[in-house]
């Protein structure tokens, strides 16, 4: 499911938008931003019944063909004995991920009424679903790869569950004004996790010269994009008050961003000669990526102390991200 279908799970019971008309503007944000979306498909769209079928039939084959992979790379490791970190366990990871994730997109809610219980018995098996991939990715080994990547995934499913969780608490307690919160931030997560699995899934070890030009590309769209706040304590520049409208705007915004720069160095792999480089840049990147994570938390506990906290972590990443990417 993408972000526009979890926001239509959690307000299919009410026949309103999200507030303020912020997401509205964040899906006409996203949906023009393209400098660091150059080769990624637009995701943020409104999927109905047809579209959310056709999906799950395309996941199942991604799955099959990542499975049969994985498969055959498992009978590999059994005739030849190939160590650890090999091409069988990131095949074997990559089918683990992707199927987690088909699960996950493939699954449906028809939470059509007011009613409490109605409501919880529609979300609790989406959340099954998504504890279920968060075991997955805590207990299965984890080829080094992808480690960075896979804690990040801890984080947002964590992150993602507990939306859950408080969205069915708001539903028991008639709190409409906390689930509609909940449903606008929640979107950070679920885009965040798309773009994580489409990197994973799609990930190779690149020539020295491709990833050089990686480097080069982001490094050019960050410094068009982040000039303005990237050297300074301005980063997140509408979120220096709690209450400020536009913030969960920027905050949405700018985690697309963040995930989708972590998605490509993850799917465009380092070869060895970049690997101190690349791992530096993506446990900045991760850093960058909690602070948005927190910022996001605290707008929806009105937590004004967490939120400069958190905004200024994202000032102190962003600094060290855009001195990785001029390595």
């Amino acid at each position: 499911m993408d972000d526009m279908t979890l926001v239509d799970r959690f307000h299919a019971a009410y026949d309103v938008a999200p507030p303020a008309g912020g997401f509205e503007r964040l899906r006409r944000e996203l949906s023009s931003y393209s400098a660091a979306r150059r080769r990624r498909p637009a995701s943020h769209i409104r999927w109905n019944k047809m579209g959310l079928r056709l999906a799950a039939v395309v996941t199942v084959a991604v799955i099959a063909i990542a499975l049969v992979a994985a498969y055959l790379a498992g009978q590999r490791l059994l005739v030849g004995g190939v160590p650890a970190g090999s091409s069988s366990s990131i095949a074997a990871y990559q089918a683990l991920v992707v199927a987690d994730h088909g699960a996950w997109t493939a699954a449906t809610s028809n939470c059509q009424t007011l009613q409490a219980q109605a409501c919880v018995a529609e979300l609790a098996p989406d959340r099954a679903i998504l504890a279920k991939w968060r075991n997955d990715v805590g207990s299965s080994p984890t080829p080094q790869r992808f480690a960075v990547i896979n804690a990040q995934m801890k984080r947002h499913l964590d992150d993602l569950i507990q939306m859950f969780d408080t969205a069915i608490a708001a539903e028991g307690t008639g709190n409409q004004a906390l689930y509609d919160k909940v449903a606008y931030y929640a979107t950070l997560d679920s885009a965040w996790l798309g773009h994580a699995v489409q990197g994973i899934s799609r990930s190779h070890l690149s020539t020295a010269s491709q990833y050089t030009a990686l480097v080069q590309a982001h490094h050019a769209d960050f410094v068009s994009i982040c000039s303005s706040f990237c050297p300074q304590d301005a980063a997140v520049a509408d979120c220096a008050a709690i209450d400020d409208p536009l913030c969960p705007h920027d905050i949405i915004t700018e985690s697309d961003f963040i995930g989708v720069i972590q998605a490509d160095f993850v799917e465009t792999a380092s070869p060895a000669e970049f690997s101190d480089q690349n791992s530096a840049l993506q446990i900045d990147l991760a850093q960058a990526d909690n602070a948005l994570v927190a910022m996001s938390n605290a707008l929806l506990h009105s937590d004004a102390a967490g939120l400069k906290a958190a905004r200024a972590s994202y000032a102190d990443a962003l600094v060290a991200v855009e001195a990785d990417l001029q390595s």
